[in-house]
């Protein structure tokens, strides 16, 4: 009988493929209304750009025209001092602040908020996750005391930067169960250990220079990509990834052979 489980995808390369795009990449700016957009890979307006040139006329504008998103960076956003503002707009379901000398405080504010994409660069910016709760996407640096996140049941997506944990591995990487997507991105972690969501089903792990070996994966995993992880030199417990999908290769360490897919062209 032919197995349900076969793998759709499978690529091993040595170069960094186009479509591994960050989801959350400005393509560019769009004007309208006398302000600025940005752009994600579909061309459509986004996000407003808060320049904080006039900002009582930008939160104005934000109240009665119904946005739903804001951007703000260290080059458009310079006159902004502080983010209490956002008290005026707790119905805001979106932020990406990009590199800007900000504490984030205020973003508690923030009752509605689902995508919040942020960089961390000061104590100011360690903000507690935790305490949104209709949160969905969260893209972040990973700071020592990073927030537990076990109670945001809304989280479905983790796009985690900078995952330096002492044990080098997932132990103490508090995720809620129902995360379907974890993103790791410059990491020093060795090894997949401890990663206990059984409801992940989409891992990336990019830049990872350290990474060994992927052990102890959830099964649940479907599609599995591992970009410039040049250290890497097990994969035979993938081989327990009984539901894999899509598995994607590029720039890691030699493998020595296929052996361990078999056990996932076999199974189910």
């Amino acid at each position: 009988m032919q197995s349900e489980n076969i793998i759709n995808y499978l690529i091993f390369s040595p170069n960094r493929p186009d479509q591994l795009l960050d989801i959350f990449v400005v393509m560019g700016y769009i004007e309208k209304n006398g302000h600025h957009f940005t752009t994600g890979l579909d061309g459509q307006p986004d996000c407003l750009v808060l320049t904080g040139n006039d900002l009582m006329a930008e939160v104005d504008y934000i109240i009665n025209n119904a946005v739903s998103g804001i951007y703000l960076n260290q080059f458009d956003s310079k006159c902004i001092k502080d983010l209490s503002f956002l008290e005026s707009i707790s119905f805001i379901e979106k932020v990406n602040i990009a590199n800007l000398a900000l504490g984030y405080s205020s973003l508690i504010e923030l009752s509605n908020l689902k995508v919040a994409i942020t960089s961390v660069n000061r104590k100011d910016q360690r903000f507690d996750y935790s305490k949104l709760d209709n949160l969905e996407i969260l893209s972040t640096d990973w700071y020592p005391g990073f927030p537990v996140l076990l109670g945001n049941s809304s989280l479905r997506e983790l796009y985690l930067w900078k995952y330096k944990p002492r044990t080098q591995n997932f132990e103490g990487l508090n995720i809620p169960a129902n995360l379907v997507v974890l993103h790791i991105l410059k990491s020093d972690i060795r090894q997949t250990l401890g990663l206990t969501s059984g409801r992940v089903r989409n891992l990336q792990l990019h830049d990872c220079s350290k990474l060994e070996s992927l052990n102890d994966l959830p099964t649940s995993i479907e599609s599995l990509v591992c970009v410039n992880c040049k250290a890497l030199e097990s994969y035979v417990d993938l081989e327990n990834l009984i539901n894999l999908k899509t598995l994607s290769l590029h720039n890691c360490g030699d493998i020595p052979n296929l052996t361990f897919l078999s056990s996932i062209l076999c199974s189910g």
